[in-house]
């Protein structure tokens, strides 16, 4: 991939925030951070239905594991503990009932990042409804089929008699190799998902050298963000005292429109490197939301 001019990269970084502001993505984060929000717990159901399909439901606790190894010790723990309390409440027919609402309710998050994605590229969607939700359907299947498939390669890797090493100055205390191949795992659900979105849910597709960038200033910023909110809601504010049982609700919304704002950015890039390479910038459009 050939590098850009500063004064190119200066055009690019301009492009970029005036298109995230133009695009009014702010109001596109939210969108995505609460449909995600509201699929979170159904998708663990349908992996943990996948799961006891399989009859082997240590699969589902090692899926888990991958997806909040990353997330904030303060969020992750109580979501782990309800999730637990939820699916072990659900009997096998409860869990198959419940499949297809599932199902729908995690494509929906999809449908928000195609959504959002098409305002980045400035791309009219011209496919039917129910293809583009067809392709969604179809995304979060196989996302679940990769998650189990990822869990089974982690639970087989985490039993094996892995030893610890040292890390230090970065980590003063050993690590197992076991937590970092747990943390591996994290990481490559999350750029599993990157790569989904803007390979997939953008119509025409996107090859990956021109996604990479967008790809990793997210990895960048949303490891920033997650590391930034842990910092502010373990020292700084504790939003326990404000909204009592509803915290860590509210807390894990407020961390997925942080995640979702730097998705969104991600796209913006990409879209603001193919408008001034292809020297068709639209010029300054950061006020252009008073016309609205």
């Amino acid at each position: 991939m050939r590098l850009l001019a500063p004064r190119t990269l200066l055009a690019v970084a301009v492009e970029t925030l005036e298109g995230f502001v133009f695009h009014r993505a702010t109001r596109a984060a939210n969108d995505i951070a609460v449909s995600a929000f509201i699929a979170l717990f159904p998708f663990l159901i349908f992996v943990a239905s996948l799961a006891n399909l399989l009859r082997s439901p240590s699969l589902f606790a090692a899926a888990e594991q991958s997806i909040f190894v990353l997330w904030p010790t303060d969020i992750a723990h109580p979501l782990v503990r309800e999730s637990a309390r939820v699916i072990n409440s659900l009997g096998g027919e409860a869990a198959a009932f419940s499949l297809a609402v599932a199902v729908w309710l995690s494509s929906n998050a999809l449908e928000a990042v195609r959504e959002s994605f098409d305002d980045a590229y400035e791309i009219v969607e011209r496919r039917g409804w129910w293809r583009r939700r067809a392709e969604s359907v179809v995304l979060v299947l196989l996302g679940a089929g990769f998650l189990l498939a990822l869990a089974w390669i982690v639970g087989f890797l985490s039993a094996l008699p892995l030893p610890t090493v040292t890390l230090a100055p970065l980590v003063p205390q050993p690590v197992s190799l076991a937590r970092m191949v747990q943390v591996l795992s994290g990481l490559v659900v999350y750029l599993g998902l990157l790569v989904a979105c803007h390979r997939r849910l953008v119509h025409g597709g996107r090859s990956f050298k021109a996604i990479l960038p967008g790809i990793g200033f997210t990895l960048v910023l949303s490891a920033a963000a997650t590391w930034g909110f842990a910092l502010w809601t373990s020292r700084i504010v504790d939003y326990r005292t404000t909204y009592g049982s509803l915290a860590i609700a509210l807390a894990t919304l407020v961390l997925f429109v942080l995640l979702a704002a730097t998705l969104v950015l991600g796209a913006e890039l990409n879209a603001a490197i193919e408008r001034v390479r292809d020297d068709r910038a639209k010029g300054p459009r950061l006020l252009s939301w008073a016309r609205y």
